[in-house]
């Protein structure tokens, strides 16, 4: 049998969340995906004394969970699990039943699904009263990958000229400027759940943000596995409304971006799996 994983959901800002629904808590369990002594980021699912059951999610800031929940709600998609209740860094949110999809388990018409709603993402122009610009400089993304690069490296975890090759493919590749969106940043299979009537829900989009959409679509070519066949399925779902066309044709910058964010966190995380995006950049900087 496995480990009990029921919890008692701590500190005060929680136990006021829970108790603004008027129910009984009967159990709590830590379902983290990722869970790390160095990471305050935690996931719980809470079932209620009345049958309902809530997730209950504390993010990595208040700044992060007020622009994820602000987010859902002014996109009113149905395919995304709703936000019920904010308070700091703490979201509650809808619990979606179903079954929980695996990486050998998609049809080729929810890989369309997919390519659909990450086309929807991106086109989206307006967050309530504001209007997004059409580009946005790769300035911030480009900084961001020369700080995980260096941590990387200062950990060891890859040799000094693959990091070389690394930045040197960036410098090479970085487009100046791209097409800004609504990005999800961890659109894979483990994040759908296929509910009793085939109908797939999104769970697990506290990651939501405005940004490059070139990032969104290598997050997605890295966490979702998929044959070159189903990538071109997906990418001709997207392409039914947007042209992916400027974000593949500096697709390698977006790459060692979104490869090296992942190794960066799991690495100073020390989560599972560390070896996973360190591998990818490995395989990465001796293709490009």
């Amino acid at each position: 049998m496995g480990r009990d994983r029921r919890v008692t959901v701590r500190g005060r800002a929680a136990h006021a969340l829970l108790t603004s629904l008027g129910v009984a808590v009967v159990r709590a369990e830590d379902i983290s995906p990722l869970r790390s002594a160095h990471a305050r980021k935690r996931c719980y699912r809470v079932d209620l004394a009345d049958g309902r059951t809530v997730k209950l999610r504390r993010s990595s800031s208040a700044a992060a969970a007020r622009r994820y929940a602000d987010l859902v709600a002014a996109l009113q998609d149905v395919r995304l699990a709703g936000v019920l209740a904010l308070r700091g860094d703490l979201t509650l949110e809808e619990w979606i039943t179903g079954e929980a999809i695996q990486d050998g388990d998609v049809s080729t018409a929810e890989v369309e699904w997919g390519g659909e709603l990450l086309r929807a993402l991106h086109a989206t122009r307006r967050i309530g009263s504001t209007s997004l610009p059409p580009m946005v400089s790769t300035r911030a993304v480009r900084s961001r990958l020369e700080a995980d690069l260096r941590t990387v490296l200062a950990m060891g975890a890859i040799p000094k000229r693959a990091g070389a090759r690394l930045r040197a493919a960036a410098a090479r590749h970085d487009p100046g400027a791209a097409t800004i969106g609504v990005l999800h940043t961890d659109l894979c299979p483990e994040n759908l759940v296929r509910g009793p009537c085939g109908v797939i829900r999104v769970i697990d989009n506290e990651g939501m943000q405005i940004g490059p959409t070139g990032f969104d679509l290598a997050r997605v070519w890295y966490r979702w596995p998929m044959s070159e066949a189903r990538w071109r399925r997906f990418l001709a779902a997207y392409r039914r409304q947007l042209d992916p066309a400027p974000a593949l044709a500096h697709f390698p910058f977006w790459q060692i971006a979104a490869i090296l964010q992942s190794a960066r966190l799991r690495l100073t995380r020390r989560t599972a799996h560390a070896d996973l995006p360190v591998q990818a950049l490995l395989t990465l900087a001796t293709r490009l």
